[in-house]
């Protein structure tokens, strides 16, 4: 087996603006001789046999755009990223030809094996993020920060539990119709979240500090759309979190 590598090019530019800092950045990588694997027909022992390689291969391109800058103690910040990922196999586990027919699904109305379908999911775009975020110093110890957090709106692949006929299959001497479980696109919608938080130092002996901090996440308690349409499932919503730390 070769060694995976990875080739990566990276152009990133720094521009002062409006009295901060731009920064952009751009990544890509080729990854080649990634591990993967491919399965045999059934041998004259009446096994099948696993056959690592190194036949996998990603693609990845992000970028990311922000903005910084201290107006006193008061501090702004903007950062946004896009990224798209492409992949001939989700991990070595994943193979990427001869799957067996109990493994396929439907997808488009085409009969897909299941591996090849994780390699769709991942190969979808990725939304866009954008965070914007404040925070100010109103004391040496008292300080408080404001962040919203916008997502844009994605496609991903789900299940709908939906089963389909598929083609005639050899199921240990009778010939049977396979059923296949039916997998389809769902938008995914944007989200804007709002988060607030507070700090208070309190000196003690020596260089020793008492920090408390109060956080609240998703202050609107709005829908972060992870659950599908439809189906059951459990989403974080508005969220407190309590601090007590000590420097030294």
């Amino acid at each position: 087996m070769a060694t995976p590598y990875s080739d990566e090019q990276t152009v990133g530019l720094e521009q002062a603006l409006l009295g901060g800092v731009m920064t952009l950045k751009v990544v890509r990588r080729d990854n080649q001789d990634e591990f993967a694997r491919t399965e045999t027909e059934t041998r004259d022992d009446g096994y099948r046999y696993y056959i690592m390689n190194n036949d996998g291969s990603s693609e990845y391109l992000g970028v990311s755009l922000g903005w910084n800058a201290v107006y006193g103690n008061t501090l702004i910040s903007v950062h946004g990223t896009w990224s798209e990922t492409k992949t001939n196999n989700g991990d070595y586990d994943d193979p990427i030809d001869n799957t067996s027919s109990s493994e396929y699904i439907s997808y488009k109305g085409k009969r897909l094996p299941y591996g090849e379908l994780d390699i769709l999911r991942s190969d979808f775009n990725r939304p866009i993020v954008v965070n914007v975020g404040v925070a100010h110093r109103f004391s040496e110890q008292l300080s408080a920060s404001a962040n919203a957090r916008y997502r844009g709106a994605y496609d991903q692949i789900k299940r709908t539990g939906r089963q389909v006929e598929g083609e005639l299959i050899d199921n240990g001497g009778e010939v049977v119709r396979e059923s296949l479980t039916v997998y389809e696109d769902e938008e995914r919608k944007a989200t804007l979240l709002f988060d607030l938080g507070i700090d208070y130092r309190i000196p003690l002996v020596g260089d020793r500090v008492l920090v408390t901090g109060a956080e609240v996440k998703n202050v609107l308690n709005d829908r972060v759309y992870t659950v599908s349409e439809g189906d059951s499932g459990i989403e974080p919503g508005r969220q407190l979190w309590l601090t007590l730390g000590l420097d030294f």
